[in-house]
């Protein structure tokens, strides 16, 4: 039997062994951040290489990418799912941005391995920032109280083309504000274009507006609000004063219409010249329930209708859009104008959009926190899948076994539990999300949408 130093040079040589033959892996870097990227345009293609360090072949299973962020292609990189590392070799997986969402986005991808160094399966961190094609600065702009009849002093907008090409961006603005010039034909990358606003009003009262921008796909319209002060009273009054359209899913079109009533309150009757939706998400819809069209008389006491639509296309960038409805009339306070908003909604509809996580050590779970699922769709019902990091994990969910299918409006709830598989990244955090997909029954419309997911382990 071997004594003393002997000993210890036999153990010292076993485990020098067992390491060369081990299956090992590392992961470089294991968080990748990506630039900001043009809403719906693919962005820059990163890449998080994986090393082989062991002696042993390292056998990689499926590698799934969260929604917004797939698989790109870069000289020699790893091949999609279920390939083979010998000793000493490496390959990078390539990832790409595309978001169809607005604003900051994480997502993961998860990658199943058989090393004996690191758990199964590991995840590279992702994030990213989704832009519009074109942003303005300010997004609202308040003129404050201006006499009847007076032009207040002109405000700023300045447009912004956050693309890779040259743009147009058209203005298109409503009721008693104007616009300064109606558009800029070549916006080269990066570059501005100015438009200045000013308020006129008609009448002595709270005027809503809607600066609407074009520049290929829709541009956040900018909010307007204004007071006219002076003794000049409109005949026109609306019911209701505003419209809200409430959420309405991203790629929907033509959502179930609203309809706003005009009432004749002066003494004298008024024709309807004409009436215009302030851009080409909210339009009015001449048919059998509106009957403010032009050539129409309304007499004192009399009413009219003006049918709405809230448009929602695949172009539209999620958020919530405020515009106004203009109608022009025989009035002397022509034209009169009334707030309409609507948010476009990705479906299905998280609540809250983000959960954050106590510090927590590594494999124990955290306290459950709750996401509400809302299928957002007013016509149809909806099947919803989702992936979620692998430091999370979902239970106790009333959702059935996904894809769940909702019912128009429907909702169901996801229970969340943050249990850590490692120390984290080196600031500490585990960074993901719960990606979320629903497809619309008959119309097969797909729906993206994320619950980022932020944790702390010890």
């Amino acid at each position: 039997m071997w004594r003393g130093p002997y000993k210890n040079l036999i153990a010292v040589a076993i485990t020098i062994a067992a390491t060369l033959h081990a299956q090992t892996i590392t992961i470089s870097p294991l968080t990748v951040t990506f630039p900001k990227t043009v809403y719906d345009v693919s962005g820059a293609t990163k890449s998080a290489t994986i090393n082989n360090t062991g002696g042993a072949d390292l056998h990689i299973g499926a590698v799934t990418y969260s929604n917004q962020f797939s698989r790109g292609v870069i000289t020699g990189q790893c091949a999609a799912s279920n390939f083979t590392l010998h000793p000493a070799q490496s390959c990078p997986l390539a990832i790409v941005f595309r978001p169809t969402l607005n604003g900051a986005i994480k997502g993961f991808v998860i990658i199943q391995h058989d090393a004996t160094n690191l758990p199964t399966p590991l995840v590279v961190q992702l994030s990213g920032t989704a832009v519009p094609q074109a942003s303005p600065v300010p997004t609202s702009v308040d003129f404050g109280t201006v006499a009847v009849g007076s032009t207040s002093a002109a405000k700023l907008v300045r447009v912004k083309n956050n693309g890779t090409f040259t743009v147009g961006i058209n203005a298109v603005i409503s009721g008693d504000y104007a616009v300064t010039p109606n558009g800029c034909a070549n916006v080269a990358p990066g570059a501005t274009c100015d438009f200045s606003i000013t308020f006129k009003p008609t009448i002595a009262a709270v005027i809503p507006g809607s600066l609407g921008l074009f520049s290929g796909a829709a541009v956040p319209p900018v909010k307007l609000i204004g007071t006219g002060s002076g003794m000049a009273q409109s005949a026109i009054t609306f019911s209701p004063s505003t419209l809200p359209f409430g959420k309405q899913p991203q790629g929907l079109g033509n959502g179930p219409n609203k309809v706003v009533t005009l009432n004749n309150t002066g003494l004298n009757s008024i024709t309807i010249n004409g009436t215009i939706g302030s851009d080409y998400v909210f339009s009015t819809t001449p048919n059998s329930l509106t009957t403010c069209n032009p050539g129409t008389i309304v007499p004192p006491a009399g009413t009219c209708k003006i049918e709405i639509t809230f448009f929602t296309p695949g172009s539209l960038i999620p958020g919530t859009y405020n515009g106004a409805i203009t109608v022009a009339t025989s009035d002397v306070t022509s034209p009169r104008v009334f707030a309409v908003s609507g948010t476009d909604a990705a479906n299905p509809f998280p609540s809250p959009a983000s959960l954050s996580f106590p510090l927590t050590a590594v494999g124990t779970s955290s306290a459950a926190k709750m996401v509400k699922l809302t299928n957002v769709d007013p016509d149809n019902e909806a099947t919803v899948d989702f992936i979620i990091g692998t430091d999370y994990i979902v239970t106790n969910s009333n959702c059935p076994t996904p894809p769940a299918t909702l019912a128009s409006g429907g909702s169901c709830n996801l229970s969340i539990e943050f249990k850590p598989t490692v120390v984290g990244t080196p600031n500490g955090n585990l960074n993901q999300a719960l990606s979320l997909h629903s497809l619309t029954l008959n119309t097969n419309r797909s729906g993206f949408s994320n619950v980022n997911l932020l944790g702390k382990s010890q």
